[in-house]
């Protein structure tokens, strides 16, 4: 049993076998290694950036067109010289609480 495991082994991973070292590569493999997987490569960068995009034609055009964001900052209390002096001279953030 373990030697027909072992000689199976070893006739079907021929293909697999270290390759001489300068020895010249045959063009399927320079195909296989080369042009698939950059091809997968390239497929597996752009492709999302495609298949998301109103270019893929997979999803509906964006209807927002422009947008604006606007802040407003609404101080109700007016603070006097003095109360406002008050506040600078103490040593702690609790003065800023006393003026309400």
């Amino acid at each position: 049993m373990y030697h027909w495991e072992m000689y199976t082994a070893k006739w079907g991973n021929d293909a697999y076998t270290w390759k001489v070292l300068g020895s010249p590569t045959i063009k399927i493999d320079k195909c296989v290694f080369g042009v698939i997987f950059t091809g997968v490569f390239l497929t597996l960068l752009v492709g999302p950036l495609w298949f998301f995009s109103e270019v893929g034609g997979f999803i509906a055009p964006n209807p927002v067109k422009k947008a604006y964001i606007s802040f407003a900052f609404v101080i109700t209390k007016n603070l006097t010289q003095e109360a406002f002096l008050e506040v600078s001279q103490t040593n702690s953030s609790l003065g800023i609480f006393e003026l309400n």
